[in-house]
């Protein structure tokens, strides 16, 4: 069987605890400065803003910033908490560690610069379209303090693949953060069906194939869209990726965003990709069923943040569990502390995506990740050599 991992169980959550206990739990001071200022000024701030307002204004203002070279050098330095011990390889790529930007926030590619001087090991930008896309009518966001969450039903609003790719291609990272583009059919009526469908993905998956991203995502599963959702249905799963085969040259790795569904549906999804020239799977998509959340229930479009865990983790140990090292797996879903982090990497996860927590927690989790992530290593790594010495 192919493999495309090295994951192994470590009991990271465990161990994250023990050395919470033993303090090696320790953020760089510039990590703790972000915290509190996040904290206790920007999120005041931006959460008195209509969510699509603080979306835009976010996204556009670490776009200016970002082409400030001082302040990303400054950023770098006074959040760097770099390790050997947290690099890894998957899907034959080097990632510095395993934390990064899920996709569906840096929707036209404009945070690559800022996040790879914050230390993120990888970032996700899209999902991008073939065809420049206005997204469904606004609102797109709406917030959820109590659930720690936002349902979104922006519906893939992107300036289209050539002008996203375009500005990807030309953000500097000298950090070696590692990008992944990630692309979906365009967010419109098809009159010829599944088929116009899967040509219009198909063209996309082209696009990012002959653009500078180290890893292609296909996003098979976005809830908010005019046609539904047919690539739940396996068949048509099996005619994406035929066509994929026969019409673009695979030239990067690639990562299948999968929906966030029963496991049984995840299953006969990832069954036929075990047949085609997929690396990797990120589970799972936002929450589709709100019945818990019922402050929620009246609108439109999915639910991110808190409320996907459950469902991720599930998703996680299942395939991991059934399917081995065949696919390497981003965890994504409601990864909104460090808790979740370790705990999502036991279920399976090589490597952590995340969104929402950047919203209420604020931009530093990737570096309290990796503190996470560090301090737990340190702690197995003690009772690995006082085994040693006990067996000594």
């Amino acid at each position: 069987m192919t493999t495309n991992s090295q994951w192994t169980y470590q009991g990271l959550e465990d161990a994250y605890h023990k050395a919470q206990s033993l303090n090696y739990i320790k953020d760089p001071w510039g990590t703790r400065l972000i915290r509190w200022g996040y904290k206790h000024m920007g999120k005041p701030f931006i959460f008195r803003m209509e969510p699509d307002k603080a979306h835009s204004f976010t996204v556009n203002n670490c776009d200016k910033l970002s082409h400030i070279t001082p302040f990303m050098t400054l950023l770098h330095d006074v959040t760097n908490n770099a390790d050997a011990s947290l690099n890894k390889t998957v899907m034959g790529l080097h990632y510095k560690n395993p934390y990064g930007l899920a996709a569906g926030l840096d929707k036209d590619a404009q945070l690559i610069t800022i996040l790879d001087a914050a230390g993120f090991g990888f970032t996700s930008y899209g999902s991008m379209t073939i065809r420049p896309c206005d997204g469904n009518p606004r609102p797109w966001f709406h917030r959820y303090p109590d659930y720690k969450s936002m349902g979104i039903h922006a519906g893939i609003p992107n300036q289209g693949a050539e002008t996203v790719l375009a500005a990807a291609d030309a953000a500097p990272s000298p950090y070696g953060v590692i990008r992944h583009a990630s692309v979906a059919f365009t967010n419109t009526s098809y009159p010829d069906g599944v088929d116009g469908m899967i040509h219009d993905f198909t063209e996309g998956v082209k696009a990012v194939m002959g653009s500078k991203a180290d890893v292609c995502e296909i996003n098979i599963s976005c809830p908010n869209l005019q046609a539904g959702k047919p690539f739940k249905d396996p068949k048509t799963v099996e005619a994406l990726f035929q066509s994929i085969e026969e019409n673009v040259q695979h030239l990067k790795p690639v990562l299948v965003k999968m929906p966030n569904a029963t496991v049984d549906v995840i299953d006969s999804i990832t069954e036929v990709l075990t047949s085609h020239d997929v690396q990797g799977l990120a589970l799972c998509n936002l929450q589709e069923d709100k019945s818990d959340w019922p402050e929620a229930s009246g609108e439109l479009g999915g639910l991110s943040g808190a409320p996907c865990n459950k469902n991720a983790v599930e998703a996680v140990r299942f395939v991991r569990g059934k399917y081995g090292n065949r696919f390497a797996i981003e965890g994504v879903g409601g990864v909104m502390d460090r808790d979740d982090a370790m705990r999502i990497q036991d279920a399976g996860a090589d490597l952590v995506g995340f969104v929402s927590t950047l919203m209420f927690n604020g931009p530093q989790m990737a570096s309290e990740f990796k503190t996470a992530y560090r301090g737990a290593l340190q702690v197995l790594e003690d009772e690995t050599w006082s085994s040693a010495s006990v067996d000594a």
